[in-house]
């Protein structure tokens, strides 16, 4: 397979989209790049690209606390105030993140929000994203 090919798969599997506000904005847990993570979904609230935050993300075997709940503490660190933050805590796998997610955003707000795109992730996965 070719670089050429490789990057056909690559832009049709995480296509580039302008990002836009939205009401919601939803950071996957993980162990790795904790600060740098949260330094984006920062720079993302200040820039008003989302009033609400849904941080998913349970216990992992190297830690006693939720993923959630280590990058909830980072993010009020920063500057956000709780309020802001929807934090799911049981999540152990990106389906459960989905998931459970959803389901803890549907008992604090109304699942009609206006949905945008404003990933962070896309920043890690390709150089030219933003």
């Amino acid at each position: 397979m070719s670089h050429d090919d490789l990057q056909s798969i690559a832009e049709y599997i995480m296509p580039s989209f302008p990002p836009c506000a939205s009401d919601l904005g939803f950071l996957f847990g993980t162990r790795h790049g904790v600060p740098e993570f949260c330094e984006v979904a920062h720079g993302l609230w200040q820039n008003g690209m989302f009033s609400r935050l849904l941080v998913s993300g349970g216990r992992t075997a190297s830690s006693p606390l939720a993923e959630a709940d280590i990058i909830a503490e980072r993010l009020v660190g920063l500057g956000i105030p709780e309020s802001v933050l929807i934090l799911e805590t049981a999540a152990t796998n990106t389906g459960e993140n989905v998931r459970f997610g959803r389901a803890r955003v549907a008992e604090v707000m109304d699942l009609a929000v206006r949905f945008g795109v404003s990933s962070s992730l896309g920043k890690y996965a390709r150089p030219d994203a933003t």
